[in-house]
């Protein structure tokens, strides 16, 4: 997006802890990458201004820069009530994809209705090493959706992150990234300068540590 919008949604994300910052280890993601930093954006849905003013800026990038969206899509768990404001507001469809098939009834992948062709718009609650966004991109496109953007609320902005994206053909943006987050926690006093540091050297080893299948 844009840096004051990073940078206001850094502070509101900061606001109702929707992001975790702690001088050890504490937390352990999906990709069993050890952090000292969380973020859960469905703290978002429980604020009806935030969630607002996420909402309609994505929708507006989306209204700004499309001629022809066919369908909004979320990915479960956490961009599936964020993507139905979003559909609901420029008025489209919207689907989700699943993490991994059901195992049972229909046993389906993708749950909502979309047409082979259509120009999807993929929204994710965050990106970290780009595991799920690219999972949900392929599930779209292998029953042959046309995805024309990922947009996330948040990325750490590993470079590594977005070099496997771009290595899989994702054209993609985010609101907020964690360098704006890092500067925001300090001008705000969340976090001193000297334990910035902390948080920065983990990000330089957690980038490294990221690798392209």
């Amino acid at each position: 997006m844009n840096t004051k919008i990073s940078k206001e949604i850094a502070k509101l994300l900061l606001k109702i802890n929707a992001i975790s910052l702690r001088e050890d280890y504490a937390y352990t993601w999906t990709s069993d990458i050890k952090s000292p930093v969380y973020c859960d954006n469905r703290i978002i849905l429980s604020y009806p201004d935030i969630r607002k003013y996420i909402c309609k800026n994505i929708s507006n990038y989306i209204t700004d820069n499309f001629k022809n969206v066919d369908c909004i899509a979320g990915i479960a768990t956490g961009s599936i009530a964020i993507s139905s404001i979003i559909a609901d507001y420029i008025d489209k469809p919207m689907v989700y994809v699943r993490q991994s098939k059901k195992s049972h009834g229909t046993k389906k992948e993708i749950e909502g209705v979309f047409r082979a062709g259509d120009d999807i718009v993929l929204i994710e609650d965050l990106i970290s090493t780009g595991g799920s966004s690219i999972n949900s991109f392929k599930s779209l496109k292998n029953q042959g959706a046309n995805v024309i953007k990922l947009i996330s609320i948040f990325s750490y902005g590993f470079a590594s992150t977005i070099d496997i994206l771009n290595s899989e053909g994702i054209d993609f943006i985010y609101l907020c990234d964690f360098r704006d987050l890092l500067d925001e926690a300090i001008s705000s006093g969340h976090i001193s300068k000297d334990k910035a540091i902390f948080f920065q050297d983990w990000f330089e080893e957690t980038n490294a540590k990221i690798k392209i299948n």
